[in-house]
């Protein structure tokens, strides 16, 4: 599940720089890959807050 959310995360965060610089990304390279990593957290904690089990 989570290399699927890793794989959305890396469009969420495309969509979200070509939002917020109005550039977009375009091709691999470091500003491409922080932005795949930023969506890919936003992701995993909305995962995490909609799913998380507690372990009492």
């Amino acid at each position: 599940m989570t290399t699927l959310i890793g794989i959305v995360g890396g469009f969420l965060g495309g969509w979200i720089a070509s939002h917020l610089t109005g550039g977009g990304v375009t091709g691999f390279n470091l500003m491409s890959f922080v932005w795949a990593v930023i969506g890919s957290l936003i992701l995993l904690l909305i995962y995490r807050l909609i799913f998380h089990r507690s372990h009492a």
